[in-house]
């Protein structure tokens, strides 16, 4: 793990190092994450985060559902009641 130290700016802006930002694949305007865990800040680049929220639903759910389909079936029985 490789660690540089950087100063808080005026609006608590921070900078990531060019070599950080090239290594995680993040570009000017990208949309990234920021947890706070275990007392410390971590940059989840957003598709990074969400390729991985895919694969931990794909562990529960079979390629073969859709739940996009499943979900419309239920807002068209819920109309066809109303």
């Amino acid at each position: 793990m490789r660690e540089v130290s950087s100063r808080v700016a005026d609006g608590g802006r921070i900078v990531i190092p060019a070599d950080f930002r090239k290594c995680l694949g993040i570009q000017e305007g990208d949309v990234v994450l920021i947890r706070l865990q275990d007392s410390e800040v971590r940059v989840v680049p957003l598709r990074q985060a969400l390729v991985r929220a895919r694969e931990l639903a794909a562990q529960y759910i079979s390629r073969d559902r859709s739940l996009a389909e499943e979900l419309i079936g239920e807002r068209r029985k819920d109309a066809e009641r109303e």
